[in-house]
């Protein structure tokens, strides 16, 4: 009886560390493509602030260049 206990026992605690294995594989994936999302989201912020640096410096010219169209 106590063997049959044993076994029992050893087979749940199997089960759950598979059912554990499983999650953490799962988390690990997730947690990769979050990775990936948040560095793809890091260069396009990273592009956009430099167009907005470039159309900054065009913007100045365009007004420097008018200013002294006017004078």
């Amino acid at each position: 009886m106590i063997t049959v206990c044993r076994t029992r026992t050893l087979q749940a605690l199997r089960a759950d560390l598979a059912t554990a294995e499983e999650a953490t594989a799962a988390a690990r994936s997730e947690a990769a493509g979050h990775r990936q999302e948040a560095g793809t989201a890091i260069a396009t912020a990273v592009r956009a602030e430099t167009v907005a640096e470039e159309l900054r410096a065009r913007l100045a010219t365009a007004a420097a260049e008018a200013a002294g169209e006017g004078a």
